[in-house]
């Protein structure tokens, strides 16, 4: 369950903040119906893989997908 406080804003539990190594600002980063709470430095790292190319291409080729037509 979600605390909220008198300003409308979300209240994070302190554990939860911890794990996500959470201080004083927050990332937001979503699409859709969906997003995810992120400390900015941590934020900054995570994107710098998904920029990376090489890195994405050697992450999904660890996963052995395959794809068939039709």
């Amino acid at each position: 369950m979600l605390e909220i406080d008198k300003a409308g804003r979300i209240l994070i539990p302190q554990f939860l903040r911890d794990a996500i190594h959470l201080d004083s600002q927050v990332k937001v980063v979503g699409i859709g119906h969906y997003f995810e709470l992120w400390s900015p430095d941590l934020w900054n790292e995570e994107n710098k893989l998904i920029e990376d190319g090489v890195t994405r291409a050697e992450m999904f080729e660890d996963l052995n997908l395959t794809f068939k037509n039709g």
